[in-house]
């Protein structure tokens, strides 16, 4: 699990944080982030507010799930499918990504969220392997409001990691974002992580969905994350 929604600054005291779940096996090729009801992935990206939102990243692309229930499903007219396919061969992203992609290690320090020792490493000059899926978001600074509108290719700008020291487990992710408040960032649980097979119903699309694209409806307008946080699994 981890948290989000945890802001920097002067609102941090009146941050709640957001608790989502992110499962990854890579003999299945398959990743899948559950984001709670106003989680900023749900909010910026997709324009959803009164529900959460599943991604699924698969060998295909990464698929964005909405409740049936959500009034951004059921509104007339602007509504949007509640699945499909948002980004082609955006999909899980290799074990080793973070060697892959050329990260700096900064420094041995305590994580200010969880107050576990952590290692930091800076990923500033992000190198994308040919044939490797993109592991890291993209900045949606030039191109905010749709991913086809805006002649200016997006550009991949500085993220932070930190693993517990001595163990290898993620504790923060962190995301370039023009406010500055670190809203988006995630703050992983040390202690609910688990190792082991996973259930394969856990990466099975909603029937009906393979194949919908979700910019046939104007859908969508950024990209979301994905990148792999057990090098075990």
């Amino acid at each position: 699990d981890f948290s989000t929604n945890i802001t920097r600054g002067a609102s941090a005291a009146s941050s709640v944080p957001l608790v989502s779940s992110l499962y990854y096996d890579w003999t299945k090729r398959a990743q899948r982030v559950d984001h709670p009801a106003g989680a900023y992935e749900c909010v910026h990206f997709y324009d959803v507010t009164d529900v959460g939102c599943t991604l699924y990243f698969l060998e295909d692309g990464m698929y964005r799930v909405l409740p049936t229930t959500s009034t951004a499903t059921t509104t007339p007219k602007s509504a949007k499918p509640s699945c499909c396919l948002d980004l082609d061969g955006v999909g899980p992203p290799p074990p080793d990504w973070a060697t892959q992609a050329n990260g700096t290690f900064t420094k041995m320090m305590i994580d200010e969220y969880s107050e576990f020792t952590a290692y930091e490493w800076i990923f500033d000059h992000v190198v994308r392997p040919p044939g490797v899926p993109p592991m890291i978001r993209m900045s949606d600074s030039n191109n905010k409001g749709s991913r086809e509108s805006s002649s200016k290719p997006p550009v991949e700008t500085c993220h932070t990691y930190r693993e517990l020291a001595l163990v290898g487990e993620p504790l923060l992710f962190t995301f370039p974002d023009e406010a500055g408040d670190g809203r988006q960032d995630f703050h992983f649980d040390a202690i609910s992580m688990v190792v082991g097979p996973q259930d394969a119903s856990l990466f099975e699309l909603p029937g009906g969905c393979e194949g919908v694209r979700c910019d046939a409806r104007g859908d969508e307008e950024d990209t979301p994350v994905g990148f792999a946080l057990n090098h075990r699994s």
